[in-house]
């Protein structure tokens, strides 16, 4: 196949997954039973938004079950678990006047009128309400209040997982292509072999990769061992065809 022919499935092979899995994780999202809404009532409760301001609803500080948002920001990630549910809350929610010093990083802060991504000592962005619930001054935490604004900014959220998707598996198809490539090329039995006859096939190699991850997307699954599962079936896939290229003379536009 010529250049430009795989890279154009390569390209087609990141849309596909990407259209896929950002379907999947917006449906997910607002899911009745497998949704974000009931974990975030339960995480917030009496929680409201008036006009861009944070009523919390009981005293402050206060940090919500570490299980539960661990959960809520893994799913709102889209991505393999990520976080820890035994691990501390990444979450506090404070709207004192105060200025609280954190004593662990990174952590978010909910304040009275902005959300306080604290990084580390000295490394804070700040987003207002408005801009981190894409224009939401008004909200309450409830199953109905969640739900109800997952529904009215569906397109904004499908085109946020649309975009993230394929950046991040963008980055993940083009490593495994090149370590697969790499990894054919060092052991490779025909010396004359080149590196970008080995990229060539390890291009159509990784498509288990993209059809099982799209797959485990309509599945809602996100365990991490199905991952190496589909590693594991694109390099069969790519060993099976060294072995049909080794097996066959080389033409002239290869050579």
């Amino acid at each position: 196949m010529p250049r430009k022919r795989i890279v154009k499935y390569v390209l087609e092979l990141i849309c596909f997954f990407a259209l896929i899995s950002a379907v999947a994780q917006t449906w997910y999202l607002s899911h009745p039973k497998r949704g974000i809404a009931d974990k975030v009532a339960a995480a917030f409760p009496g929680m409201v938004l008036r006009d861009g301001v944070l009523d919390p609803g009981g005293p402050t500080p206060y940090e919500p079950p570490p299980y539960l948002i661990s959960s809520i920001l893994n799913q709102l990630l889209g991505l393999p678990p990520l976080l820890n549910q035994d691990a501390e809350s990444m979450v506090v929610v404070d709207t004192s006047q105060a200025d609280m010093a954190p004593s662990r990083f990174p952590v978010v802060i909910l304040k009275a009128r902005q959300v306080s991504v604290v990084f580390k000592p000295g490394s804070v962005m700040n987003f207002p309400y408005e801009h981190f619930l894409i224009g939401t001054k008004d909200l309450e935490f409830t199953v109905e209040g969640i739900n109800r604004f997952l529904r009215s900014h569906r397109g904004s959220i499908l085109f946020s997982y649309l975009f993230s998707a394929a950046a991040y598996q963008g980055a993940l198809f083009l490593l495994c292509i090149f370590f697969l490539a790499f990894a054919a090329y060092i052991f490779r039995i025909e010396r004359t072999r080149t590196l970008k006859e080995y990229l060539k096939l390890s291009s159509y190699a990784i498509s288990p990769l993209a059809v099982g991850g799209a797959l485990m997307a309509i599945s809602g699954v996100k365990a991490g061992w199905v991952w190496e599962v589909l590693v594991f079936a694109s390099t069969m896939v790519m060993f099976r065809a060294i072995m049909v290229m080794n097996n066959r003379p080389r033409s002239a536009r290869e050579i």
